[in-house]
């Protein structure tokens, strides 16, 4: 992703959530950076699911909300082991 929008998301919003869709409509896969909560990459998950993508998730300690465990084919607790897994290792 090239875009950056730090600090001016209020001003871009539409074009933010509008070109993160389009993305995520491109793509067969969601790799998942879920080492904090946050609101849009939970958007994004259930965006990503409701097409039919494989969504693999990478979070940080043993309290994972039920919904992130339910949306995702599989969770990891560091990126080395998602990749691992993406590539078949």
């Amino acid at each position: 992703m090239v875009r950056d929008y730090r600090g001016r998301t209020d001003e871009h919003y539409v074009e933010i959530v509008e070109e993160d869709k389009k993305e995520i409509d491109t793509c067969d896969l969601l790799l998942v950076n879920h080492t904090r909560p946050s609101v849009g990459t939970s958007m994004e998950i259930l965006y990503a699911w409701e097409r039919g993508k494989k969504i693999v998730t990478v979070v940080v300690g043993k309290d994972i909300s039920p919904w992130i465990i339910y949306h995702s084919e599989k969770i990891f607790h560091d990126l080395d082991s998602a990749i691992d897994y993406l590539n078949g290792k």
